[in-house]
């Protein structure tokens, strides 16, 4: 039986640049009582070198071959199953002191509660590397938020919500979100159980991008709640944003095109489509329309939910047997980026019926 309360596990890739600044903010939690999981996923610029060559207690593991994301924390959060709390970081992420403490505390407030999103503000790579950097230094101008949860809209796009906005308060309220950026993710074990499908909470298929989202519409389903807590701040490199797409590597974006129409297949029950179909279909045609257009390298990503219909259309049907709340429910988030809570109660102060956490 593990003694630690939380598990911290971090996928690495070529991640040599970052990953020592990472870990900093790791150990320097103010909370110790975790369990910290390294899996290196085949990187090639002497990541895992300098991991084994670590004092600081760590499980290590390495797969010879890129197996992504998704299976990667898969076999971490299967391997290490004892904690009663699960935090996915990405390596280019830096937690602030408070941050384990203050996000664990989010849970208290309602035992549905499975997913807690923090506060992520951006830095830039230079930055983040430097030995000059100072995170929260007073002196430095507004910082650029990079996410203060995950919000989906009408068109099935999951965008990081306060995304390069200013951080000027706007966002110091503890609110429901739809779910949490797997940059920086923090689970519940019990979710971790209950949403997971033959063994996999990230579907593996997925490999990287959109798992979180694919997850956090499968916890709704089941009626678990994502928190925002704004006092658990972190600081992350954003490199994929919908701005900057034509700079990204291709397997990237074939990935993400691919995982767009996985999880749509996966989650949205036939009665949504049908009322949303003018807004989805659009952006499926202008998603079609560039890939044929402009973006070649993302036709494996169309062709590959067609060619694994089968097996998507068995998670579908697991998917639906299993969900506790009706599709209207889910339907709410096409128009709410958050919902507050009643703090002496931690219920939503709505009708919504997905809401009344009892």
């Amino acid at each position: 039986m593990s003694t630690h309360t939380l598990l911290i596990s971090i996928v690495t890739h070529n991640s040599a640049r970052v990953i020592q600044r990472c870990l900093d903010g790791v150990f320097g939690q103010s909370r110790k009582d975790f369990l910290v999981s390294v899996f290196d996923n085949a990187s090639q610029d002497g990541t895992w070198e300098w991991l084994q060559k670590q004092a600081r207690p760590m499980a290590l593991r390495r797969s010879p071959m890129n197996i992504g994301f998704s299976a990667a924390h898969n076999l971490a959060l299967t391997e290490h199953n004892c904690e009663e709390f699960a935090l996915v970081l990405n390596p280019d992420v830096y937690l602030c002191p408070n941050f384990m403490e203050n996000a664990l505390q989010g849970f208290q407030v309602n035992p549905r509660i499975g997913s807690i999103s923090g506060k992520l503000l951006r830095v830039p790579e230079s930055d983040f590397i430097s030995s000059q950097w100072s995170p929260g230094d007073p002196h430095e101008a507004a910082e650029i938020i990079d996410s203060t949860g995950m919000y989906l809209t009408s068109q099935q796009r999951h965008l990081d919500r306060g995304a390069d906005e200013p951080d000027l308060g706007q966002y110091q309220k503890r609110e429901y979100v739809f779910g949490a950026s797997g940059a920086a993710a923090l689970y519940r074990r019990a979710m971790i159980e209950d949403v997971s499908i033959n063994g996999e909470f990230f579907d593996d298929a997925f490999f990287a991008y959109r798992e979180d989202a694919d997850l956090a519409w499968r916890a709704q389903g089941l009626d678990w709640k994502c928190l925002y807590v704004p006092e658990a701040v972190a600081y992350h490199v954003r490199k994929v944003r919908p701005e900057n797409r034509r700079e990204l590597p291709a397997e990237i974006n074939c990935h993400s095109v691919k995982n767009r129409f996985l999880m749509r297949i996966k989650n949205v029950a036939a009665s949504t489509y049908f009322r949303f179909f003018i807004p989805m279909t659009l952006r499926d045609l202008q998603v079609i329309g560039y890939v044929f257009l402009r973006e070649h390298s993302s036709l494996p990503g169309l062709w590959y939910p067609i060619r694994h219909l089968r097996q998507v259309l068995v998670w579908r049907r697991e998917i639906k047997r299993r969900r506790r709340l009706p599709s209207r429910d889910l339907e709410y988030w096409f128009h709410h980026r958050a919902v507050p809570i009643t703090p002496a109660t931690g219920e939503a102060p709505s009708s919504h019926a997905s809401f009344k956490l009892e």
